[in-house]
């Protein structure tokens, strides 16, 4: 509730050097800053919204018409709900994921926006089976395969991505006496070997990301691109949440993305990233670290020294 203007983050923004970026409604103040700024947005719906989305295409076609159309010079695509599947605390939503995403879909084709603005929905960790590992070996849930079977299905004929969320700190605080600090950081020190397929891992985020790569595959989608639509590590709240462990991982996965290597399994294809947050969030539920995850604070200084356009 401490927040700046849209106008005043939308500047923060590109004196940063940031071009890309998420939000997580669509309101229209917030979309309209964004208008002639150069940056490019992904667009989420909120989940309680994917009800009223999948009832009638008409609302869709509403939707679509009121908060996406007049800013879609500035949005690159729309995330249809977040984290529905597979996540206990919104599995009320997930019977009306596909056909929102559907009717959200057709609504754009109305007024001929679908090949700019591609459509797709953001999904946790919590989608795999706790068994995928190595990466090799990652794989669906079986309870959520005929969930996300339509919404591949769906993927593959638009060439819209697959949204993932993915989170070495989540992990590496429920797992700390098996993943290594330093692997889970992105520091390069420590090699994990894959004894399925002889890739070597030397991140926990690469590991992470080509984990949901097979779980696609197996499924039979390697056409589907992937998109890391949140990842970061928080600063306080957490004994492994510090300044310090906060600025080594995002500047690892800065860097990451601006050399373009991809990951082990696709190597040379670079993975769109997107760090959270930009702002500590004062009023978030849950752990004391859920708090801390901003780069800056409200008052748009920076919470630790990192450079946000890695050369």
């Amino acid at each position: 509730n401490d927040l700046p203007s849209p106008m005043e983050v939308v500047k923060l923004l590109q004196s940063n050097g940031v071009r890309r970026t998420m939000v997580y409604d669509s309101d229209v103040d917030v979309l309209r800053a964004f208008m002639g700024s150069g940056i490019t947005v992904i667009v989420h719906t909120t989940n309680a919204l994917l009800p009223m989305l999948a009832s009638d295409i008409s609302v869709a076609t509403a939707w679509i018409n009121t908060n996406i159309a007049p800013f879609a010079a500035t949005i690159s695509h729309i995330s249809v709900g977040n984290e529905v599947l597979g996540t206990n605390n919104q599995s009320q939503y997930s019977m009306f994921l596909n056909s929102a995403i559907h009717n959200v879909y057709n609504a754009l084709v109305s007024v001929n926006l679908h090949e700019s603005i591609l459509v797709s929905t953001t999904h946790a960790a919590a989608v795999l089976d706790p068994s995928s590992f190595p990466p090799s070996l990652g794989h669906f849930s079986s309870d959520i395969v005929p969930n996300i079977m339509p919404i591949l299905n769906f993927l593959s004929s638009t060439g819209a991505p697959f949204m993932v969320n993915v989170y070495p700190f989540i992990a590496y605080i429920a797992s700390s006496q098996n993943i290594e600090l330093p692997y889970a950081l992105g520091s390069g020190n420590v090699q994990i070997s894959d004894f399925n397929s002889g890739l070597i891992y030397t991140s926990l985020f690469d590991a992470q990301v080509d984990t949901f790569i097979s779980a696609i595959e197996k499924l039979g989608f390697g056409n589907i691109s992937l998109i890391v639509t949140e990842t970061g590590w928080p600063s306080y709240g957490h004994p492994s949440a510090t300044l310090a462990n906060a600025q080594a991982y995002n500047a690892y996965i800065l860097e990451h993305v601006a050399s373009s290597r991809g990951t082990p399994k696709r190597p040379s294809t670079p993975i769109q990233t997107q760090i959270f947050a930009l702002f500590n969030e004062n009023q978030k539920t849950g752990a004391e670290y859920e708090q801390h995850f901003g780069i800056f604070f409200p008052d748009q200084t920076k919470v630790y020294d990192i450079s946000l356009t890695p050369t």
